[in-house]
């Protein structure tokens, strides 16, 4: 169904629920980890996610650069299986605002970590065992309706090889001497490396080797291989993840001096979700030695919120009382205290 501008102001003026959410702004910070929400409305009731929206119910439009939609897309296909969604845009004056709909699926889906998440009023929480059976069993796959298609999310049932001609494409794309023919390929292999096994292909496993290693002529190019090598790390097969431990040095010397704070958050997010522990040494490094400007631009209390699940809770916690120890100057006593809260929170 359409919205209108009035059924849009009606749902504002109702406020976030089980079966809607606002945020603000489309950024990258937004966007990243939308899976979470998106797989969280599939196994619930469906729902809307509006973005132009302030706190307090305030409609506030948002401006659109032309690539959100896209980048959303990419978030819903990380789920398993992928969620599928309508994206609705409502002028707002000479802002928009941008409707993401979820709708109810017949399955149980997983978000980007292996996490199966549901909505509980305005929050978002994670189904245990018991809850994740209730739900098989209320959507038919524990009564025999299922048949043939009962498949958990998150289980390597679903991983396909990448056909041998698509995998063609994709090698010679991502070795093209043109920066706009690497970055779509990018892009596609994205949307692809969640349900396909791409780095079992020796010449895309050797094309995203040469990005990470000799480094890319873009940030941007650089966050898209970091954001396929996070897929593979989350829904790839063993032989993958052995072909990225490989690159785990490499990704720790981005996180430390990527003049891009985006890339380096990237390139943290990696490490985390492989449960490196040279990600306490990266986190390290930003409090002790990064500026004021790039330590805002970092926000590393925002990169750690589920360090008890990837197992990193307790040696962060070690190394903060280790700063503490030194001691440290006011500012970065402030940050080590900000960490730790934030670490305390955690999930």
């Amino acid at each position: 169904m359409t919205l209108t501008l009035n059924d849009l102001q009606a749902l504002i003026e109702r406020g976030e629920n089980q079966n809607v959410e606002f945020k603000s702004e489309v950024t990258d910070e937004d966007v990243r980890g939308l899976s979470t929400d998106l797989a969280a409305f599939a196994n619930g009731e469906g729902g809307r996610i509006i973005f132009g929206v302030e706190d307090k119910k305030e409609p506030s439009g948002c401006v659109l650069t032309g690539s959100e939609k896209k980048r959303i897309s990419q978030e819903a296909s990380k789920c398993r299986p992928p969620v599928s969604i309508e994206l609705e845009q409502i002028p707002f004056g000479s802002k928009t605002f941008l409707v993401v709909n979820v709708p109810r699926t017949g399955v149980v889906h997983s978000d980007d970590r292996d996490r199966f998440p549901v909505r509980v009023g305005e929050i978002t929480s994670f189904m245990d065992g018991v809850l994740i059976v209730y739900r098989l069993s209320e959507k038919g796959f524990l009564s025999g309706r299922a048949g043939p298609q009962l498949t958990l999310a998150g289980t390597d049932t679903m991983r396909e090889p990448l056909p041998q001609s698509e995998s063609a494409v994709f090698a010679r794309a991502l070795t093209s001497s043109e920066l706009t023919t690497r970055l779509e390929a990018l892009r596609d292999v994205g949307l692809v490396v969640h349900r396909s096994s791409v780095l079992e292909d020796r010449k895309i496993q050797d094309a995203l080797g040469d990005m990470v290693k000799k480094g890319t002529e873009s940030f941007e190019e650089q966050k898209l291989v970091l954001d396929i090598i996070r897929g593979v790390l989350v829904s790839g097969t063993e032989t993958e993840k052995q072909v990225v431990k490989r690159w785990m040095n490499t990704l720790v010397k981005i996180a430390i001096s990527s003049e891009s704070a985006e890339v380096a958050r990237s390139a943290f997010d990696v490490l985390e979700v492989a449960r490196n522990k040279s990600a306490v040494d990266v986190l390290v490094r930003w409090i002790t030695e990064a500026d004021d400007p790039k330590y805002a631009a970092l926000a590393p209390r925002n990169l750690i919120q589920n360090v008890r699940y990837y197992g990193l809770y307790g040696p962060i916690r070690e190394a903060m009382y280790a700063i503490l120890e030194k001691p440290p100057s006011e500012e970065v006593k402030k940050r080590v205290s900000a960490i730790l809260e934030a670490a305390r929170r955690s999930t």
